[in-house]
C-alpha cells in the first residue's frame, strides 16, 4: 500500500494522432552500418575482449553481422515513431483517427536547467530528440500542406 512520502514511478507514453498515415522508424540518428568484424579490426580492436561482443562472435564466427555504430552518445538521440495503433478505439481522446506512439531515443522529451547542470550529456541528448521531434512535426506539416495546394489546385 502507497503511504505519504513513498515515491512512484510513472511510465509516461507520448502519442500523435493524425488525419493521413505518417512515416514510422527511426528519425534524427547520424550512425553508420558495419559487420561485426570491420568493427573489432577497424574501428574498435580493444571490443574483442568484451564479454558481449566475445559472444556476438561466437554466435557469429564469420563476423558478418550488421551492427549500427555512433559517434556519440548524441549521435544515438533521436526519434522513433510506432503506429499507426491498431485494435484501440481512440476516438474519445484524439480529434484524427490514426494513432501512433512516439517515443525518445537517447534521450527523453523532458528537460529543464537544472538537468543541463547536473547531467549535461542526458541535457544534451534530450535536447536533440525534442529538437527532432518539433523537426519531424514540422516535415509532416509542410508535407500535409503542398498535398492541400496540389489537391486544390489540381
Amino acid at each position: 500500500m502507497l503511504q505519504v512520502g513513498d515515491e512512484v514511478t510513472v511510465t509516461l507514453f507520448y502519442y500523435i494522432a493524425a488525419p493521413h498515415e505518417l512515416p514510422t522508424g527511426s528519425f534524427g540518428q547520424k550512425k553508420s552500418v558495419m559487420t561485426l568484424i570491420d568493427y573489432v579490426t577497424k574501428v574498435n580492436p580493444a571490443a574483442k575482449n568484451q564479454l558481449l561482443m566475445q559472444i556476438l562472435l561466437e554466435k557469429y564466427p564469420q563476423g558478418d553481422k550488421l551492427m549500427e555504430v555512433y559517434e556519440t552518445e548524441e549521435d544515438a538521440a533521436g526519434l522513433y515513431m510506432t503506429g499507426p495503433i491498431t485494435g484501440q478505439d481512440y476516438s474519445h481522446v484524439f480529434r484524427h483517427p490514426l494513432v501512433y506512439q512516439v517515443d525518445p531515443e537517447g534521450g527523453s522529451f523532458r528537460i529543464h536547467d537544472g538537468l543541463k547542470q547536473s547531467h549535461p550529456l542526458l541535457y544534451q541528448t534530450s535536447k536533440k530528440c525534442l529538437s527532432e521531434l518539433f523537426d519531424y512535426l514540422r516535415r509532416q506539416y509542410r508535407k500535409r500542406r503542398r498535398y492541400r495546394a496540389l489537391f486544390v489546385l489540381g
